[in-house]
């Protein structure tokens, strides 16, 4: 199950989808267990383009718009 969890967490993240979840998966992460969505959370984020991470989507998602 937890195998699965994190395939599922590691193909639905993306550019813009990582910067909204960021807060939950930081919060979740501090756990001892859950390193492993602050990791794709970090590899995310250090792939996006610049364009991914600075989109109207995204902004608009973390409220900015």
């Amino acid at each position: 199950m937890r195998e699965h969890a994190r395939q599922m967490l590691y193909e639905a993240l993306n550019g813009g989808s990582a910067l909204g979840l960021a807060p939950l998966i930081l919060c979740v992460g501090r756990r001892d267990r859950n390193a492993f969505g602050v990791d794709v959370l970090n590899q995310v984020l250090r792939h996006a383009s610049h364009g991914q991470l600075c989109s109207r989507e995204t902004t608009r998602a973390l409220g900015y718009l």
